[in-house]
């Protein structure tokens, strides 16, 4: 599944994907609702 989608941080290399595809909305987030879910905790 991961490969052809480039990211900022480099080619995706991982075999697992779990509930989300990953990078859809923007190259510098793989899985959105997680990132979203987080921002709590890193505000």
């Amino acid at each position: 599944m991961a490969d052809g989608i480039s990211s900022f941080g480099g080619p995706v290399t991982s075999k697992q994907d779990w509930c989300q595809p990953n990078y859809i909305y923007s190259s510098y987030v793989a899985e959105l609702f997680n990132t979203l879910s987080n921002v709590p905790c890193i505000i």
